[in-house]
């Protein structure tokens, strides 16, 4: 592909994480991750047929170097620079970018604007195990609890009822739970569990 992806092509035998949103303008924007670098572009989904453009590439390092931390908050845990477990974003009701980085067993997460220019500030880091204590009824998830470490993926979206809809995977299995929003909306309030199981079973039988 010409432009920013010379000399850096586009992944085609697997990824780490993605993330899509749709940006101000309309356009959905996408993220991709692999091994110390991302791969950014947008879609004109108006389009017939629909057409993407190439926007950026980059290392982890540039990226996480993109990203303020004026209040330090992640100086004893940075974000890493090698690879990513995952990557997902969303747009806050206030209108904010709102990302969310895991490796191992942390998270990090950042807020951006807009703008012009884009600015981005780091918020925090914690453990997976701290991230999840916020969750109501947890039993429910029986035998298999929300994982600590390593997950493959997460999925982030603002459902029709204004609910933060999250599903974690891992494995052969995916975590699902839902939070309110605050009246500021720029947080998110009231998480509760939604089902856990395996992926095989969230996929309809289609057919051929």
């Amino acid at each position: 592909v010409p432009g920013p992806w010379t000399g850096n092509p586009f992944p085609v035998n697997g990824i780490d994480a993605a993330s899509t949103y749709k940006q101000p303008d309309g356009l959905l924007r996408a993220n991709i991750f692999k091994a110390n670098r991302y791969w950014g572009y947008t879609c004109h989904l108006a389009a017939t047929p629909t057409t993407c453009t190439a926007i950026t590439t980059a290392s982890l390092t540039e990226w996480a170097g993109a990203v303020s931390d004026p209040n330090s908050v992640w100086a004893a845990n940075p974000l890493p620079t090698d690879s990513v477990d995952a990557f997902d974003q969303f747009v806050w009701p206030n209108g904010k970018l709102r990302s969310t980085v895991t490796k191992g067993n942390r998270v990090w997460y950042y807020d951006c604007a807009f703008g012009p220019p884009v600015t981005c500030t780091a918020l925090g880091t914690t453990t997976l195990a701290n991230a999840w204590t916020g969750i109501a009824n947890q039993s429910s998830y029986g035998s298999t609890p929300l994982p600590t470490d390593s997950i493959t993926a997460m999925a982030i979206n603002v459902q029709p009822d204004n609910r933060l809809r999250v599903n974690v995977y891992k494995g052969d299995r995916y975590w699902g739970y839902t939070c309110a929003f605050t009246a500021a909306g720029d947080n998110t309030t009231g998480c509760t569990t939604a089902p856990t199981a395996a992926i095989s079973a969230s996929i309809p039988n289609y057919a051929n």
